[in-house]
This record gives structure tokens, C-alpha cells and sequence, in this order.
């Protein structure tokens, strides 16, 4: 199959850092100018419900919390560009109160992909990197996943049915912009080539 093209006209990025190393988490979306703080509101997809940029960060870093060690890593907050061409414009960004919420080993060079499908059947994974995750594994039962780990999950593809309008799975959209996150196939945790030679794990 061949690569999409990107063509979604915004996209959100999350930044947050392990060990003071930076990551950041994207999501393509749509977005239209509001009376919201920041100027902005992300245009709800899989429910009519649109969600103010500078709220776009609780749903997110909520779940992730347990993930990530208080004593070590911090989430920075959230940024809003429009695409132009093949360039990404700055337009929003803003700074979260969500903290990260867990202890124990941080697995560098470590991460979770979230996988799942869009509603043509393509490839719609999402990442987050070196949290408090060390083994290798795949995880495709819902049933079988922790209560952090099903929420994980449902911010991304819903499985449980509780997601709610600032999501991700509300708001996001593929590359081409034609389709709906839809289903949720595995978590896969597993080492990160890139991340083990920056981390001189290699």
C-alpha cells in the first residue's frame, strides 16, 4: 500500500519530557478559529462535540499520567500548526497543570505503540516513549489490560466506550484527513532503534 500524503490541514502536538529528555506525541486534526482562550477549537469527528485548544490537554496527559514518574518527568503542555504545503505553521500553544503520576523504572529507549486501523483499514498508530514500561510484549485483549492501560486505550480508539469529546479518538484524523480513528488492534511495547543509539543503549 502505498504511503499516504499528508493533508490534514492542522495537527496537535504534546510535548512532554523523561529524564529531561523531550518527546512529543502528534495527532492530525482539523480546527477552526473560536471564542475559546487561545483563539482556537479542535473540531470534534466521532461526536459532534468540538473541544477548546487550551482544554485539548486533560484528556491526554491524564491518561498517560500513571505512565510517566513524578519524581522525573513533567508534561510541558500542547501546540496547534496548520499546514501549509509541506510546512507546519505555529498558530496555538499552551502549557498543562496535568502531572505525571507514577514511580518506579523509567524503560529508556523504551516504548508503547497503541495500534489500531482507520476507518479505511489503514495504519493509525500512536506512540509515547520511555515511560515506566520495560518489558517486551504485545497486549491485544482488551479484557486482559489494567485499568491505566484500558484507559490508555480508549483515549486513542474508545474500546470501552467512555471516551469522551477532548480525546483523541474524537478529534484525530489520518494523514490524507479522510478518515476516523476505528479500531484498536494491540499495545505493542518494544525498543526503539533511534531512541537506544541516543541513549548509547547500542
Amino acid at each position: 500500500m502505498a504511503p499516504q500524503l499528508v493533508l490534514a490541514p492542522y495537527k496537535v502536538r504534546f510535548k512532554y519530557s523523561v529524564s529531561g529528555n523531550p518527546h512529543t506525541l502528534n495527532a492530525y486534526c482539523d480546527a477552526f478559529g473560536s471564542a475559546d482562550p487561545s483563539g482556537w477549537s479542535i473540531r470534534g469527528q466521532n461526536t459532534p462535540a468540538d473541544t477548546g485548544f487550551s482544554f485539548i490537554d486533560l484528556a491526554t496527559f491524564t491518561v498517560m499520567a500513571p505512565f510517566y514518574a513524578s519524581a522525573t518527568d513533567a508534561f510541558q503542555g500542547a501546540e496547534l500548526y496548520r499546514r501549509d504545503g509541506a510546512a507546519w505553521i505555529f498558530e496555538a500553544g499552551m502549557t498543562t497543570a496535568v502531572a505525571p503520576t507514577g514511580s518506579g523504572g523509567t524503560g529508556f529507549a523504551m516504548g508503547i505503540c497503541i495500534s489500531g486501523k482507520d476507518g479505511g483499514n489503514r495504519r493509525l498508530p500512536f506512540y509515547i516513549y520511555e515511560g515506566l514500561f520495560r518489558l517486551v510484549e504485545k497486549e491485544n485483549s482488551y479484557a486482559l489490560l489494567t485499568a491505566n492501560e484500558k484507559a490508555l486505550v480508549d483515549n486513542f480508539y474508545n474500546v470501552g466506550l467512555g471516551a469522551g469529546s477532548g480525546s483523541v479518538w474524537n478529534w484525530a484524523l489520518s494523514k490524507d484527513a479522510t478518515q476516523l480513528p476505528d479500531r484498536w488492534l494491540a499495545n505493542v511495547t518494544d525498543s526503539n532503534e533511534k531512541l537506544r543509539r541516543l541513549r548509547h543503549l547500542k
